[in-house]
């Protein structure tokens, strides 16, 4: 069993070496500010011109280093790190979703999210 593992190991970084080497892989900059309004014109590109869900983004802010997605939810980052963290205020306090350095995987979860949100999604209200 130690042996496939580490094969397989060996295989995902040859891969991720070369997504990386291809330029497939967006970095959060090292600008909270840059990265923060690239992510959101991610999102923005991702739900489109959806009735309410434009609205939803267009209510999106930022401060400093935290996204600020609606009441409940929001995206953090430090200044000398790169990953981004998506936090969910639930009931049984904050809780970390996601945690990533890749702006499409961080945009499509923010996008994921607030669809569900706009189409009242019984399961994620049940959270909150």
């Amino acid at each position: 069993m130690g042996k496939a593992r580490a094969e397989a190991a060996v295989t995902c970084e040859r891969a991720v070496a070369d997504i990386e080497t291809r330029g497939n892989i967006v970095r959060f900059p090292s600008d909270t500010d840059n990265g923060f309004r690239l992510l959101l014109r991610l999102v923005t590109d991702l739900v489109g011109d959806a009735d309410g869900l434009r609205v939803r983004v267009e209510e999106i802010g930022f401060s400093g280093s935290t996204m600020f997605i609606d009441d409940f939810a929001r995206v953090f980052t430090g200044k000398s790190v790169k990953d981004m963290h998506f936090a969910l205020d639930m009931k049984e306090g904050q809780k970390v979703l996601l945690i990533t350095d890749k702006l499409p995987v961080m945009a499509r979860f923010v996008a994921g999210y607030l669809i569900r949100r706009h189409e009242g999604d019984p399961e994620l209200a049940s959270f909150l």
